[in-house]
This record gives structure tokens, C-alpha cells and sequence, in this order.
């Protein structure tokens, strides 16, 4: 008991893990923008969720196809606490294969959603993590390892759960 104690009291891990890149929390848009589908969007709609957004100006190239894939896979295995999470994608074009991707917001491109994500280059090869208070604050690359994902989200969930 003595040694668990001295432990805790004492000994700070050097590093956390995990596998998202952390970045400095970055307000995203809150302007009103359009779906693909017809009528109106805002971030705001979503206030309270966690939410993954990719962005991609063109077609859907089989890149980007696993990336929603994966994107909705990783929301399912969170069971009973996948209500907690949104996915939106923010492309040009209606793409024919939505309809394997159900209750995803798909927003028409706009360059103030661009202009909030923080990125060496493109914002385009990322996965973006934004928390419950709007703010963008990890970032995932584009070929995401699932299971890593699954962790980071899990623990998020966890910490940040109410009650």
C-alpha cells in the first residue's frame, strides 16, 4: 500500500498516449451552410456531441470512401454512447453511394469550414475530431488505424461523460 501511494504521489507518466495529433483548440465555423440534400446547416445544430469531420473538394475516390467507411465503423463499436457522436463531411458533389452512410451530415463545400481547420497544407487529408464546445482539437490521418481511433474516442467518452 505504502508503494501505491509513493507511486500515485510521485510518478508522472512523461507522455500520454494517444494516437489522434492534438492541436491547439481552434473555434470551427458557425456560419450557416448548406446540404447537399437541401436546406441548412450549422455546427451549432450539433452543440453537446463530439463530431468527426472530413472534407474532400471532389469525387469520392476509394480513399475517401474508407475513410467515411471507417468513420461510421468506428461510431458504431461505441455502442449505447454512439449517440454521442456526429460524423459530417463537407464535399462539393451529392455522391450515389450515400445511402450506406445514414444520419451523416453531408454539407456542401465552404471555404469559412476550411479556413477553421488548423493543417500544415490541405485540411483535405485529415479526419478532424471537434469536441462537444465546437472546437477542433485533434486531427487523424487520412488512413486512420481504426483501432487506435476506437481508444482515443473511448477514453474521450469516458472522461467527458456527464454523470
Amino acid at each position: 500500500m505504502i508503494a501505491s501511494s509513493l507511486v500515485y504521489q510521485y510518478w508522472k507518466p512523461e507522455k500520454y498516449t494517444n494516437y489522434g495529433e492534438l492541436i491547439r483548440p481552434t473555434p470551427i465555423s458557425q456560419a450557416q451552410l448548406g446540404l447537399i440534400s437541401g436546406g441548412t446547416f450549422s455546427f451549432a445544430q450539433l452543440k453537446g456531441k463530439w463530431i468527426f469531420l472530413a472534407l474532400d473538394n471532389t469525387d469520392c475516390s476509394p480513399v475517401c470512401v474508407q475513410k467515411l467507411y471507417k468513420m461510421r465503423q468506428i461510431r458504431l463499436t461505441q455502442g449505447k454512447e454512439m449517440s454521442r457522436i456526429e460524423r459530417v463531411w463537407v464535399t462539393s458533389k451529392n455522391q450515389s453511394f450515400l445511402s450506406e452512410y445514414p444520419g451523416m451530415w453531408v454539407v456542401k463545400t465552404d471555404l469559412s469550414v476550411a479556413a477553421s481547420l488548423p493543417a500544415p497544407s490541405s485540411p483535405n487529408g485529415y479526419i478532424y475530431l471537434i469536441d462537444p464546445l465546437g472546437n477542433v482539437m485533434m486531427r487523424y490521418p487520412q488512413n486512420i488505424e481504426p483501432k487506435k481511433v476506437v481508444k482515443d474516442i473511448t477514453r474521450l467518452l469516458k472522461v467527458s461523460s456527464v454523470g
